[in-house]
């Protein structure tokens, strides 16, 4: 599991972003991928192109309206540049989630080495469990918001 420390850290470099427009998975991505602080070597459209392809493997819905897209294998270089983007989505999307629901909320994922990228969906998903958390998602927090939420849910 990672620190919260490091959880935040992820998500200030990725950045917070609400009201996400796009009526497809690739609108949304692209829209979301547009307002993403991504390092310099990545275009919003080649990491577009890798998240679609993971979709197609699996939908990233995990359920409680949340997704957490990443690509399948390694688009980051760097250890500095590993990020988290957090997107709220003007409209629901629906992405074959198991419980059915429409998705609203997006932790896109952009990790540099596969045991950080696993040790981040693990911290996420204990992160998603929690209702309190789940309800400050609701209210469309901002960094600082989502944040604090994290610091004050156990991991």
């Amino acid at each position: 599991m990672l620190s919260k420390q490091v959880l935040c850290g992820l998500i200030s470099r990725g950045g917070v972003f609400a009201e996400i427009e796009g009526t497809t998975v690739a609108d949304v991505y692209l829209a979301a991928l547009r307002k993403m602080h991504l390092p310099d070597y990545l275009s919003p459209e080649v990491v577009q192109a890798e998240l679609l392809e993971r979709e197609k493997i699996l939908s990233t819905a995990v359920g409680n309206s949340i997704a957490i897209p990443h690509p399948r294998r390694s688009l980051i270089t760097l250890d500095e540049d590993q990020r988290v983007g957090v997107f709220f989505l003007k409209e629901p999307l629906v992405m074959s989630a198991p419980d059915g629901r429409p998705v609203t909320t997006l932790f896109l994922l952009l990790t540099a080495k596969t045991s950080f990228h696993f040790e981040t969906l693990s911290s996420l998903a204990a992160l998603i469990q929690h209702d309190k958390f789940k309800t400050v998602l609701k209210s469309v927090p901002n960094e600082w918001q989502l944040c604090d939420a994290i610091c004050n849910c156990s991991l």
